[in-house]
């Protein structure tokens, strides 16, 4: 996130420590006493833990951080804290980032309406430069060139059950880059290795016109830049998406659940260029285990209604 972040005029500054897991005790006590260290430096007078960390919470309550607020986890967690608040997200009726800010009632902030929410980040200058370098060591000329309009694909996630297949991504590739529509198609994602960005290459084959696969490729300010100037990105509900729609990119988001802990409601991104998507399925087959339900759900996303939606931004800046 480091990237996105940096210069901000919001923050100060940024603490940061290699992550070591709870069952590794020798790493754990050296990680703890590293946080306890950088948490110091700041001599803050509160900290709010945004999700229970063993680590961090541990961390700042060796350091003597006189407030210390967060949610109700376990019981040795909750010895950390100083204001312990229930844990009411898993009910999924409101947005991740209004629940953010019931932790933040007790130092007196008041939430605003859902509405005016807007993510923010701070893209410097030199990313742009960074992404244009980044393009042509692998070949390609700039990414806007000649203001041409452009879309960008996300075929990857977290999870690999929770995506739109990657058969349907090739097929709304090569129907984008049809005659008078996108002249370009980038091919988004973490990891050149990912399964899904694999099968996706594989189903288009080399040479495809326009296509230009960025997986692995770019760091986050760097993909902030290329979605800034984008006419549309198409991606399952994840990171890239709420990026999207911070730059003002018009962005198609694909759910493939409703409602409850993974619905919209909660996890939908803030901005108004933002078309949700959702699966038409409610309901698990009788015996179907929730995995493949996921995968079900996510390919039941019509790709007809998704290739509609992507092109209607393209449709309103030719009017």
């Amino acid at each position: 996130m480091r990237p996105l972040l940096e210069g901000h005029p919001l923050l100060d500054g940024f603490i940061a420590t290699p992550f070591a897991p709870a069952a590794d005790t020798r790493r754990f006590r050296l990680e703890r006493r590293d946080w306890v260290a950088q948490l110091r430096k700041w001599n803050a007078d509160t900290i709010v833990h945004l999700h229970p960390d063993e680590t961090c919470q541990y961390a700042a309550q060796a350091a003597r951080i006189p407030r210390r607020v967060g949610y109700r986890h376990s019981f040795l967690l909750n010895w950390t804290l100083t204001d312990r608040l229930p844990d009411p997200r898993r009910r999924g009726d409101r947005h991740e980032a209004q629940y953010n800010f019931d932790l933040l009632a007790p130092l007196g902030v008041r939430p605003p309406p859902v509405t005016t929410l807007r993510p923010s980040v701070h893209l410097a200058d030199s990313w742009r430069q960074s992404l244009l370098l980044r393009l042509a060591a692998a070949g390609f000329d700039d990414f806007d060139t000649n203001g041409q309009p452009y879309a960008v694909l996300n075929p990857t996630a977290h999870s690999l059950d929770h995506r739109w297949p990657a058969e349907h991504f090739a097929w709304l590739a090569l129907e984008l880059l049809r005659p008078d529509r996108y002249a370009r198609v980038f091919i988004v994602g973490p990891s050149l290795d990912d399964p899904s960005a694999r099968e996706l290459r594989h189903r288009l084959g080399a040479g495809v016109a326009g296509l230009i696969d960025l997986t692995g490729a770019t760091n986050l300010a760097e993909l902030g830049v290329l979605l800034r100037h984008a006419r549309v990105l198409v991606s399952r509900n994840t990171g890239t998406t709420h990026l999207a729609a911070a730059v003002g990119c018009p962005t198609v988001e694909l759910f493939g659940r409703l409602e409850g802990t993974y619905g919209p409601a909660r996890w939908r991104s803030l901005g108004e260029r933002v078309t949700t998507i959702p699966t038409p399925l409610t309901a698990r087959r009788w015996a179907e285990n929730k995995r493949a339900f996921w995968q079900r759900a996510h390919a039941a996303i019509p790709r007809e209604a998704v290739l509609e939606a992507a092109l209607r931004p393209l449709a309103e800046s030719r009017k």
